[in-house]
């Protein structure tokens, strides 16, 4: 999709490219991606984003858990 953004020169493929990149950094940097404005639409806000945060870290760490104990098991 982005290479489509690349093969039109406008106002408009920049910005889609500049979009797609602080998008695309966030989703590498945190390993999630979250639409805060639809978010905001449903009433998730505030209250239902800290809960998935949460969510998100709680599972985050029983993989990295996990993965531990699958390492130690191949030791064996």
């Amino acid at each position: 999709m982005i290479s489509v953004g690349y093969r039109v020169s406008s106002w408009r493929a920049t910005r889609f490219r500049q979009w797609a990149t602080r998008v695309l950094r966030e989703h590498l940097t945190q390993g999630y991606s979250l639409n805060e404005h639809r978010l905001a639409q449903q009433g998730l806000a505030q209250q239902g984003l800290a809960e998935l945060e949460q969510a998100v870290e709680l599972l985050g760490q029983t993989l990295t858990r996990q993965e531990l104990v699958s390492d130690v098991g191949r030791r064996w």
